[in-house]
Formats: structure tokens, sequence, C-alpha cells
């Protein structure tokens, strides 16, 4: 598969400036939220951690070892950005342990607050991500910069995979082609990735084609919808289509495209199957893997979004998108910079 990221088409067209993104960690603030409220008994000790410069992954292993606990015990809802400063929840099992001494800081993280809960933390328990970043040595007219940002708080931007998806210089989409097609045994986890990522890879093109087709943000019978709440699926049909883009328009559900996998032709659309030409022996893959077709949503409209000036050249944004989205799919429709 030949993926070039940088080729995905973007709705409001070129970007409007250029920028540093991730000068430092501190350029890309990230902060968990959970879907529930701990209850604050029972065996599992959730921390609220601050990290700086070091991945999910580290974190849970310290934690382990300073807490004398088998790796498996130290669970999260979600993975976020190594080179960055993101606070996220962490679970530890800790039966018989009624509360956790004082925990000195470490090297990349520390605890902010203790609490418990009567489950571990699973992944896919965050409801979303709130967002503050900075972006330095602007180039552009503000005057474009802040046009293009009220568009995006008012129409969303593709719900692309972020760049980070596919490792660096795209090493799990090559490991996921290397275990398809070369049949190269791979680690359960490092199997996750690669798969995850030719999942994400086909969806990125096959939106960027929705896109170049100028059909991104309409919603047409036979298309399947996303509630924005329970995450149900159902298809748009004649009698209720109307309806249909009235709800979308008021973010009560979303169109989608498909996360391909083992599927019947009977839940894609016309159109779908139509861009799926060629992809075949990559689903047929994927589903002598087990691997199950999924749905995601096809647009992005983040929460909360505002934006300030810092000086002449500084600017940061803040904004909210939920589990599974990407901030550089919002960025990438702003300005170029690397990695976005």
């Amino acid at each position: 598969m030949n993926y070039q990221h940088e080729q995905l088409a973007r709705y409001f067209g070129k970007p409007v400036g250029t920028a540093v993104f991730k000068e430092s960690p501190e350029d890309f603030v990230v902060e968990e939220q959970l879907s529930f409220v701990p209850s604050g008994e029972g065996e599992h000790h959730l921390l609220w951690i601050e990290k700086r410069n070091a991945n999910t992954g580290y974190v849970a292993q310290q934690l382990a070892r300073h807490l004398g606990v088998h790796p498996k015990h130290v669970t999260w809802a979600g993975l976020k950005d190594r080179f960055a400063v993101t606070r996220q929840w962490f679970s530890v099992h800790l039966p018989g342990v009624s509360e956790l001494e004082a925990l000195p800081d470490v090297d990349g993280y520390r605890v902010l607050k203790t609490t418990k809960n009567d489950r571990k933390l699973r992944i896919g328990a965050n409801r979303g991500n709130a967002f503050q970043i900075t972006l330095r040595n602007c180039q552009g007219e503000r005057e474009a910069i802040e046009y293009r940002l009220q568009g995006i708080r008012e129409e969303g931007v593709p719900n692309y995979f972020g760049l980070q998806r596919f490792g660096r210089g795209l090493s799990n989409l090559q490991r996921a082609q290397a275990h398809l097609i070369e049949g190269k045994r791979l680690k359960k986890n490092d199997r996750s990735m690669a798969l995850s990522a030719l999942r994400s890879a086909v969806f990125n093109q096959l939106l960027s084609q929705v896109i170049e087709m100028d059909c991104w943000s309409t919603v047409d019978v036979g298309d399947t919808l996303m509630l924005a709440g329970s995450h149900s699926v159902f298809q748009a049909t004649d009698s209720d289509l109307a309806s249909v883009r009235q709800r979308v328009a008021e973010g009560d559900c979303a169109a989608t495209l498909p996360l391909v996998g083992e599927v019947g032709t009977s839940s894609l659309s016309e159109l779908e199957q139509s861009l799926l030409t060629g992809y075949e022996p990559w689903i047929e893959a994927l589903g002598h893997q087990r691997v199950k077709m999924a749905r995601r949503p096809r647009s992005l409209r983040p929460a909360k979004l505002s934006w300030q000036w810092l000086g002449e050249d500084v600017l940061t944004l803040h904004f909210e998108l939920p589990s599974g989205a990407f901030a550089t799919s919002v960025l990438r429709e702003i300005v170029e910079a690397d990695g976005v």
C-alpha cells in the first residue's frame, strides 16, 4: 500500500499559514476526561498523573515497580503522546490497601491526586481529551487564520487518524504488510498496532476520496450514521433523510465510513463499495485475522474551540475532542507544520 499522509485532502483547502508545532512539551498539553465518576471505594486505586516527555507505558512500568505489583495490574484508559505535558488516570489493583503512601515525584511524571474505584480502568473508558496547543512562529494573515478557525468551529474537520497512528516512518503500517503478505510473526501488541494502522490508513484514504468528491459534508440514502452518545449506528432511508440531515447539523449523529474488516456487502453503501475497489486483498486478509468491520465518523467537530494570540506570532488553541480523535487533524486544516 502506497500511503502518503501529506497527500490527504483538506476540506478547507490550502492551509492559511505555517507554524512551529511542539517546540517544547509545554506546547502540547492534554487532559483526559473519563466517561464516569470514580466511586471513591474499591480495590482499584486511581492515580491522576501529570507526565512530561514520557509515554504512558513507561509511567505504568514505573508505577508497577514502585508499588510492587505485576505490570498487568496497572491499567489506563488511553495512550497519550510522549512529547507533551499530559494528565491522565492510571488504576492499580491493590486489594487490602486502604490508602496509598505519598508517591515521590519521578523524572517524567508526578502524582497529583488519588482516589478509588470498584473497577479497573479499561481502554476506552475516557470520553475524550481537552487540549491546549501553542503554535509558534505563526506566519500568515491573522484575519485569514481566525476566519479558518471560525469555519472549523461551525463545520468541523475531516476525522483523519493522525500521523502518529502509523509509527515513526510508517513502521506500524510496514509491519502490517509484512505480517499479512509475508507471514511475518508479530508479538500480540505489535500485531494489534499493525492491523490498527492498516485499517486507519485505508479509512484515511477513503475519507480523502470522499472530500475530493465534494460529498464529505452531505448525507444521502444508504449512508450509515453513528449516534454521538451511544455510538450505535443506523442507515439513512428515503423516508427519514430530511430529519437525519437535521440531526447531523445539530451534532446528534454523524455520517461514517468503514474501518475495514470482515463484513457482508449489505453493510456498505454503493459509494463505499465503489471506494473500496482495489482494497479487497487487504479486507480479505483482515478477515482471515478475525478483524471485524467497524465504523468511524467521517467528521469531527471540536468542542469549546477558542484561541488567543500571545504576541505577534504565537497562537494558543483550546478545544475538546472525543476519544479516538486526533488534534493534528484539526491543526492540518489551519497551518502547515512538521508532525501535522
